[in-house]
């Protein structure tokens, strides 16, 4: 009995895990979204992803808010919830006047754009570990931006091996490794 009882559980915790890990970046919009939020909505303005193997187990929405100190906030989204708030204490580049992102151009997953990255990466016979996801609007083109950093493991540190830039709207490579 004790067998069959440590097998259900431990396939529940893979399970749990599982859906953890796939928390996407649409997923993490959605969750900021049904958090009630409109004003934090409405000034998003960069969604990142840190260490995704494909995908992160938390995302970062950056939002401006012009009552923070610093005019941003950053809310934290794991499982479908945010998790965290906060306002960074340190300068954050644009300081609240960042470029709001139109998260209704976003098309393409993060999902989709592991799956570009890595056919890129095979493409150019460059292994990697991890990557990290950055959507943001593009400053020239006022278009928003995936920014894909892939990321290999070496000793105790990882090392940076190539970066890549998508379209959100149709997943095509803009800027290769």
């Amino acid at each position: 009995m004790i067998p069959h009882t440590l097998l259900l559980l431990l396939l529940l915790e893979i399970a749990t895990v599982s859906l953890s890990a796939a928390e996407t970046a649409t997923s993490a919009i959605q969750a900021l979204s049904d958090s009630g939020r409109p004003n934090m909505m409405s000034a998003v303005v960069e969604i990142r992803g840190a260490h995704g193997e494909p995908q992160p187990e938390e995302w970062v929405i950056i939002c401006n808010d012009p009552t923070a100190q610093g005019g941003i906030r950053e809310l934290t989204i794991k499982d479908h919830h945010i998790i965290s708030e906060r306002t960074p204490l340190c300068s954050f580049e644009g300081q609240g006047s960042l470029p709001q992102l139109d998260t209704t151009r976003i098309t393409m997953d993060s999902g989709t754009i592991f799956k570009a990255a890595n056919t890129e990466a095979k493409n150019h016979r460059i292994g990697f570990d991890a990557l990290t996801y950055t959507i943001r609007t593009d400053a020239l083109t006022g278009k928003p931006l995936w920014i894909v950093q892939l990321y290999k493991a070496e000793k105790n540190d990882e090392r940076l091996v190539g970066t890549l830039q998508f379209s959100p709207e149709t997943g095509a490579l803009i800027k290769g490794l």
